[in-house]
C-alpha cells in the first residue's frame, strides 16, 4: 500500500520540534500492529457489512456501507467527512420491521502531536461535506465533535493491511462510532484507516446472537482513492 507521505522524515507537526516529530510512541496496539513515527497525510476507510441470520422463524438482514475520510495536514489543520447508508429488516410470522437511514457529516479542527501521538479536536462543519440526515425512525443522537487520538501503525507479519492510522474516537459511544470499530480489523477501541487510496473492510456472516454463516472480515487496499461519498457506493 502506498502512502501520501513520501519523505522518510515528515515535517514537524504542531506540538513537536525537531526530532520529536518522528518519535515512535510507546503504545500497545495489540498483536497485529506496531506503532510508527507520525506522518501527516490523508487517511480513509470504507466499511461494508452484509449480514443476515435467523431467530426462531424470523429472518433478519443488515446491509451497511460506511466511510470516513480524515486529513491531518502538515500545518496542524484537520478535516473529516463521515457517511453511512444503513438498512435493517426483520421478517417473521408476527414481526415485520425495518429501519433505513442515510447520513453524512463534515468536521473541521486542529491537531497536535505529543510523544508521537496525534491528538485532534474537530467540530461539525458542513463546508467540509454537505450534511445529509434521512431517517425512517426519527433522528438519532450523533456525535457533533470528534476528539481523536491517532497513531500511525505498521502491520505485523500476516496482517492484511499496509501502513495504517489507528484512531481512538474518545468519549464517544454513539452507534456511528461503534459501527466504525471493527474488532477483527483492529483491537478496541481503535478505528482503522489507511493512507494512499485508503482501506476497504468487508464483513459478512451472521448477526450477533443469530444463527447463520460464520463471520468473516477482510481488509484490503482500496483499488481507487476513497472519496467522501464512498458510503453511497457499495463495493
Amino acid at each position: 500500500m502506498t502512502s501520501d507521505v513520501t519523505s522518510s522524515k515528515p515535517p514537524a507537526a504542531p506540538g513537536d520540534a525537531g526530532d520529536a516529530a518522528v518519535r515512535v510512541p510507546s503504545i500497545d496496539l495489540g498483536p497485529g500492529f506496531a506503532a510508527s513515527a507520525f506522518a501527516p497525510g490523508r487517511y480513509a476507510v470504507a466499511i461494508q457489512l452484509s449480514r443476515r441470520g435467523t431467530h426462531a422463524r424470523n429472518r433478519v438482514k443488515e446491509s451497511s456501507t460506511m466511510s470516513l475520510v480524515l486529513e491531518l495536514a502538515g500545518d496542524g489543520t484537520a478535516t473529516a467527512c463521515r457517511g453511512w447508508d444503513y438498512a435493517f429488516t426483520n421478517d417473521g410470522p408476527t414481526v415485520q420491521s425495518e429501519d433505513r437511514f442515510r447520513e453524512q457529516l463534515g468536521f473541521r479542527g486542529r491537531y497536535q502531536v505529543r510523544d508521537g501521538v496525534a491528538e485532534a479536536e474537530l467540530a461539525v462543519d458542513n463546508a467540509v461535506c454537505p450534511a445529509i440526515a434521512e431517517y425512517t425512525k426519527g433522528t438519532p443522537r450523533r456525535q457533533s465533535t470528534m476528539k481523536l487520538r491517532c497513531v500511525v501503525a505498521t502491520p505485523r507479519a500476516g496482517s492484511a493491511a499496509g501502513p495504517a492510522l489507528l484512531c481512538d474516537w474518545q468519549d464517544a459511544n454513539t452507534p456511528e462510532v461503534d459501527a466504525l470499530r471493527i474488532r477483527d480489523a483492529a483491537p478496541p477501541p481503535w478505528l482503522l484507516l489507511g493512507g494512499g487510496n485508503g482501506l476497504r473492510i468487508k464483513v459478512t456472516g451472521a448477526l450477533p446472537k443469530l444463527i447463520g454463516e460464520p463471520v468473516r472480515v477482510t481488509v484490503e487496499d482500496a483499488p481507487a482513492r476513497i472519496e467522501a461519498d464512498a458510503w453511497q457506493h457499495p463495493f
